[in-house]
């Protein structure tokens, strides 16, 4: 009888997740190089043009306009031109935005894209993945197999921090190794494979790790009548 311990629906979903959010944040950065911070410059050139050109005008008392009076100004400016009314300026320097940070974005999005690219990719790539012993053979989905005789050893240096077990075989003279890793694939699956090897191969052959104690039975704990 085989088992399978086939890849993790959490692993999955973190893979989707993490890549999604990169891609979409990625859209949203070249959004901002294409139109949002280009829009946003050009507001804010017009911005500083309005307070140059009526920077000497006055009220009805004659006194000149204030900061305060010059925005609300612009604002119905902006808003007769179907902008938004707030502050297009940079808040660090009180300049309008420059060249470099609509460059800046487009950066950003092939960043984020290309991060977010890899992680769906990955999750391509580990869809319907598995790993499973049937008799004393070990094999993979991805097309990996050896016999139980074959294996020269375990490593489980990463087993107990990470979850991950390498088991090292024999391939047709040449040396090859499967991996084991209970945060791809179904935990307590893959700790019935490692089980299954350490049974067979023996304690000679584990290296940075001692075999796994033996599962303890469930217990049923019947309530008093």
């Amino acid at each position: 009888m085989a088992t399978r311990a086939t890849i993790s629906p959490n692993y999955l979903i973190r893979l989707g997740l993490v890549g999604s959010v990169c891609v979409l944040g990625g859209l949203w950065f070249l959004y901002d190089g294409l139109v949002g911070y280009p829009a946003k410059r050009e507001r804010g050139l017009d911005r500083i043009q309005f307070f140059e050109v009526h920077k000497d005008d006055v009220d009805a008392n004659g006194d000149k306009l204030g900061e305060l009076q010059l925005s609300e100004m612009w604002k119905e400016r902006a808003a007769e031109r179907g902008w938004p009314t707030d502050n297009p300026l940079n808040p660090e320097t009180g300049k309008p935005l420059a060249p470099v940070d609509i460059n800046e974005q487009f950066f950003y999005a092939g960043g984020a894209g290309l991060i977010g690219l890899g992680f769906l990719s990955r999750l391509v790539y580990m869809l319907g993945r598995w790993v499973e012993t049937e008799g004393t053979t070990l094999r993979t989905k991805g097309g990996q197999q050896t016999d139980f005789s074959q294996i020269t050893g375990l490593d489980k240096k990463k087993w107990q921090s990470k979850g991950i077990a390498w088991v090292d075989y024999q391939d047709g003279g040449k040396k090859n190794k499967i991996r084991l890793d209970d945060y791809y694939y179904d935990r307590a699956a893959t700790k019935e494979i490692l089980r299954q090897i350490e049974a067979a191969i023996g304690p000679e052959k584990i290296v940075n790790g001692k075999p796994e104690p033996p599962e303890k039975p469930a217990v049923n704990v019947e309530a008093d009548a």
